[in-house]
């Protein structure tokens, strides 16, 4: 009794161990026959396209355009630029008075003892259609074909100088009828819009000159 049920067990051992040796092996030879995904391919630290990113920061840029635009030495003279009735831009003699952004035009004379300069943003009616001439460029950059693409960075920086000029480089007694003009000379919303393009147009001659120094000694 004792050798029949031995007999009895050792088969069936021996037979799940034939089907879990089958499994085993039908189940690798399965993986093995699946692809294995392939591996990344590292590539060389030199072939890697490294990105560089220039921060160019101007302090007090708006009120510093219109020192140069004015003739103003804004080293020495406290000068406040206001979008309506808050300072948006205050140079350094202006904060030596402590004077700071967001001052009405009130606290900017009390500050100051009238000492301090405060111009406005420019200001478009509304009527008038203003004509972004930096919106203008980049518009204009997308349409055109990128074969183009030296001819137009050409025309691009030919046309920011062009507005550039236009808009800085002024005769002094221009300068002088322009400043009497607007010192002190505070405008309200109901007037118009108020406008950035200057700036912008500043703006864009700096960066300009960067990529033709960068293009020309860097390559």
């Amino acid at each position: 009794m004792a050798n029949s049920y031995q007999k009895s067990l050792h088969g069936t051992l021996s037979s799940n161990t034939a089907n879990v040796n089958n499994s085993s092996t039908t189940n690798t030879a399965s993986l093995q026959q699946q692809p294995r995904p392939r591996k990344r391919e590292k590539q060389p630290r030199s072939e890697k396209r490294q990105r560089v990113v220039l921060l160019c920061d101007l302090d007090c840029f708006y009120a510093q355009c219109e020192c140069i635009r004015l003739g103003i030495d804004c080293s020495t003279v406290p000068v406040a630029l206001l979008q309506w009735n808050s300072a948006l831009a205050v140079n350094y003699p202006a904060r030596a008075l402590q004077i700071r952004r967001g001052d009405s035009y009130e606290d900017i004379r009390t500050k100051s003892n009238g000492k301090c300069i405060a111009l406005h943003l420019p200001v478009i009616p509304i009527s008038e259609q203003p004509d972004n001439i930096v919106d203008r460029i980049l518009e204009e950059g997308k349409e055109e074909d990128k074969a183009e693409e030296n001819d137009e960075n050409i025309a691009e920086f030919s046309l920011i100088q062009s507005a550039y000029e236009k808009e800085y480089h002024i005769p002094p007694e221009l300068q002088r009828q322009l400043f009497k003009k607007e010192i002190n000379k505070m405008r309200r919303p109901n007037e118009g819009k108020a406008s950035l393009e200057r700036y912008r147009i500043a703006s864009s001659r700096i960066f300009n000159v960067i990529m033709e120094t960068l293009t020309t000694h860097v390559g």
